[in-house]
């Protein structure tokens, strides 16, 4: 009897690694946030996150409103970031989805300051008061903005002793990092002091 020996091969098990960047949701406050992180899913269980090398970045910040997709703070995640340690699986990575950061618009409060004038008198000037400004954004500095965007005003027409509304012509609905909120304002026509 002659004998010969045989061999046993184990191949790799082909893995399929889906990977999808963390992503958060903040309204603008000024201040820088960051999401970080992502998770994997394996097509097979024997495939943990300890057999991957990641030498990327999975980080994103940002600060100003960005609410679209295309504005989206995003983290660069690429297939290429991620490898394989261990020889027992064959290993392909995806992208399934880019971690983002999105912040969204914070709201501002633009209140026409209600006014006061005698009768006969001409129309004061119109103003506002601002609120709801965040980090270190000035009413100055939104107010310029604003008018930029055509900020205007008018009153009810009539000129005897009462009270008018003032309202906005044309106000923005939006500016840089802020949705905007409109309220009206009055003014009062005071009878005319007369010593006869």
């Amino acid at each position: 009897v002659n004998r010969t020996t045989g061999t046993l091969t184990i191949n790799p098990l082909a893995v399929t690694v889906d990977i999808t960047g963390n992503h958060a949701e903040y309204i603008y406050n000024g201040n820088e946030y960051v999401v970080t992180g992502y998770t994997i899913s394996s097509s097979d269980s024997l495939y943990t996150e300890d057999y991957i090398t990641f030498t990327g970045t999975a980080e994103a910040r940002g600060t100003n409103a960005a609410i679209t997709p295309e504005t989206w703070y995003m983290m660069g995640l690429t297939e290429d970031m991620f490898s394989n340690n261990n020889d027992n699986f064959d290993v392909k990575f995806n992208i399934k989805e880019d971690g983002y950061l999105e912040i969204l618009k914070a709201e501002l409060f633009v209140k026409i300051d209600d006014k006061v004038k005698n009768y006969g008198e001409a129309d004061p000037e119109w103003t506002v008061t601002i609120t709801g400004m965040q980090g270190s954004d000035t009413a100055a500095q939104l107010l310029a903005e604003l008018e930029a965007g055509g900020m205007s005003m008018t009153r009810e027409a009539g000129e005897d002793v009462g009270t008018y509304k003032i309202s906005f012509v044309t106000l923005p609905n939006e500016i840089t990092n802020y949705l905007v909120n409109r309220t009206t304002g009055t003014l009062t026509i005071n009878p005319l002091a007369v010593t006869v």
